[in-house]
C-alpha cells in the first residue's frame, strides 16, 4: 500500500511542479513542497522496510529531488518576481 502512495505522490508532485512553473502560486508551492516531502519520507521508509539496494534508490531519489526542487525554486522566483511587478505598478 505504501508503494502505491509513494508512486502517486511522486507523480502528483511532478505534475504540480510543472503547473507551478507554468503558473506560479503560493498554494501550488505549498502543495508541491508537501508532496515532495511525503515522497521522500515514503521512499526512505520503503528502502528501510524492504532492505532495497541503497545505490539505485538513492540515484532515483536524487534525480526526482533535483527536478522537484529546481521546479520549486523556479516557481518561487517567478512568483516573487510577479509579486514585485504588481506592487511596483
Amino acid at each position: 500500500m505504501l508503494i502505491v502512495l509513494h508512486i502517486l505522490s511522486a507523480l502528483s508532485s511532478l505534475a504540480v511542479t510543472t503547473v507551478a512553473v507554468v503558473r506560479p502560486s503560493a498554494t501550488a508551492l505549498r502543495v508541491d513542497a508537501l508532496l515532495t516531502a511525503f515522497t521522500m519520507m515514503s521512499g526512505t521508509a520503503l528502502v528501510v522496510m524492504s532492505h532495497a539496494h541503497m545505490l539505485s534508490a538513492c540515484a532515483t531519489g536524487l534525480a526526482y529531488l533535483s527536478f522537484a526542487l529546481s521546479g520549486l525554486l523556479v516557481s518561487r522566483y517567478r512568483l516573487a518576481h510577479a509579486t514585485v511587478k504588481v506592487r511596483g505598478k
